[in-house]
């Protein structure tokens, strides 16, 4: 239960639309039946609440109460006993079933005296948590006052005052204005969102217009005899690259491959991966990389599921690949030198919003699932890294 619902009780009752207070844990009946006794007659109440951005915090207060309601009904039930009956996987680091407390002390507390002494109630420390987080709150004098105890293996001292002004913020706009929809109580205080504010203004203008391909092109103009990639002694001037990426961007084009399509790429560490990267963007479309040693039912699964009408990949590769109906091009096939030089540079109708890439996650809790990488992101970043001090216009990055 969060520290939102369960206090909507507190404030259901200050605002006088409900006299009832959720508290776990509550008195036991015992304790209402049997006078004459001193001991610790309480029992814990494990409350579940469904919150999301839509909903009120009027419609809050009211799932509150009727959970409430139905959990006072079976408040004689032990905690002990549910635990048994529940069985939920038992670790010593944390309590069963819930990790945070909150007890509402509402119980009208009348003055105790004795004949003969003066008693003072002082304030007291058990020096362990019980559970993660434990707020215990009672009305004094017309204001709500609260107490946290918290493990300080998960909290520290400053994360729990952040946390108070936190729902104190929160309860003070869920008073003044009931009926506005969760999603939009503000939470935060002042000062922390101005410092959001600032921290957000992360803006800055762009060194250079055009998307990924405009960058290569720059360069290609800029330094076309100097190296642009190197592998296994092998090199490829940015002329070179620009030139063989040519080629395939018109074969790919030839093939009906359209701006904001999905071409695979499948081919092993060589100077070929850094062409067919570049020729898939250059054909306007968003290249998606396929490891050779993935298991072939995944390899059919991301061809499938990002819909590659195009592959690129090796000869040697070809055999191991669950292609299907996606045409398939070898890029170790020796493209005609003498047509290189003359082939134009493909100018697709492609800005920063299309998509550069698509990366499929691991899969670990699941099927893989493509996430897409669209131009602006990628130039973004590559900003980001020109502009930083120690990379100078001469530096390689080791891929």
């Amino acid at each position: 239960m969060t520290l939102l619902a369960a206090f909507s009780t507190v404030l259901h009752r200050w605002s006088g639309q409900e006299d009832i207070v959720v508290g776990s844990p509550v008195a036991n009946r015992q304790q209402r039946e049997v006078e004459g006794l001193i001991g610790f007659f309480v029992n814990t109440l494990v409350l579940r609440t469904r919150l999301h951005g839509a909903m009120r915090f009027a419609d809050v207060l009211a799932q509150v109460r009727q959970t409430a309601l139905e959990a006072y009904r079976h408040q004689d039930v032990p905690f002990e006993h549910l635990v048994s009956e529940l069985n939920p996987v038992r670790s010593t680091s944390h309590s069963p079933l819930f990790q945070v407390m909150l007890a509402v002390q509402n119980a009208p507390g009348a003055p105790l005296s004795l004949n003969g002494l003066t008693l003072e109630v002082l304030p007291q420390s058990a020096g362990t948590a019980k559970f993660d987080l434990f707020l215990s709150a009672f009305e004094h004098q017309g204001q709500l006052v609260c107490d946290w105890e918290y493990s300080r293996d998960l909290f520290d001292e400053d994360t729990i005052a952040r946390m108070a002004g936190h729902l104190e913020t929160l309860l003070r706009a869920c008073v003044q204005q009931p009926n506005t929809a969760l999603a939009h109580v503000p939470w935060v205080t002042a000062a922390e969102h101005a410092q959001l504010q600032t921290w957000n203004r992360t803006q800055q203008p762009a060194p250079m217009p055009g998307t990924v391909v405009d960058r290569v092109q720059a360069q290609v103009r800029a330094t076309p005899d100097q190296p642009a990639v190197c592998w296994a002694g092998q090199t490829l001037s940015y002329a070179q690259l620009n030139q063989q990426a040519n080629a395939w961007a018109q074969r790919l084009m030839a093939l009906g491959v359209a701006p904001g399509d999905k071409v695979g790429l499948c081919v092993e560490r060589s100077l070929a991966m850094a062409v067919g990267v570049l020729a898939i963007l250059k054909a306007g479309a968003a290249y998606v990389p396929l490891d050779p040693d993935y298991p072939q039912e995944r390899l059919e699964y991301m061809l499938g599921n990002a819909a590659v009408p195009v592959l690129l990949t090796q000869t040697h590769l070809r055999a191991r690949l669950p292609v299907g109906n996606t045409q398939v091009l070898h890029l170790d096939v020796d493209v005609d030198e003498a047509t290189l030089s003359a082939l134009p540079d493909p100018a697709p109708a492609v800005d920063l919003d299309h998509p550069a890439y698509v990366l499929y996650t691991s899969g670990s809790t699941g099927q893989p699932k493509g996430v897409v990488m669209p131009h602006r992101a990628l130039v973004n970043l590559i900003d980001w890294h020109r502009q930083q001090p120690r990379l100078g216009q001469a530096a390689r990055t080791l891929q």
